[in-house]
């Protein structure tokens, strides 16, 4: 019985080396395929490439800026200046729990302009109200 162990901890270990040997074939052989970034204009080029990504990125966030802008800004022209007819909606400060918190009534205006000035930077105060 004691033989058999033995031999079964011998296999176990032959096993174990020759899996080492071949992952280390195979390392030393993808070293081999692999060309090292020494030249200074492949890193140009990946910089370039980078910068090119976040032009694109930065025209792409302008745009859709712009975009929303246009649409706050159509959004509080058609706005009805009568109280009556007028969009409200309630906002809480709870994120947990919402029917249990402080709730208040907000005109879908109001939110519209300050979401309008958050986006181009302006005041809130320097829009006109609508009524």
């Amino acid at each position: 019985m004691l033989d058999i162990r033995e031999k079964i901890s011998g296999i176990r270990e032959l096993s174990r080396l020759r899996r080492e040997m071949r992952d280390e074939a195979r390392k030393s052989e993808w070293l081999k395929r692999i060309t090292l970034p020494s030249k200074t204009s492949e890193i140009q080029d990946w910089s370039s490439a980078v910068q090119a990504i976040q032009n694109r990125k930065r025209r792409i966030n302008d745009y859709t800026d712009s975009a929303l802008l246009n649409y706050l800004a159509h959004e509080i022209k058609c706005r009805p200046a009568s109280v009556d007819t007028r969009k409200y909606f309630r906002v809480t400060d709870s994120s947990y729990a919402r029917g249990a918190n402080r709730r208040q009534v907000v005109d879908c205006a109001d939110y519209y302009r300050f979401l309008q000035a958050c986006l181009s930077g302006t005041a809130i105060s320097d829009f006109k109200p609508l009524s």
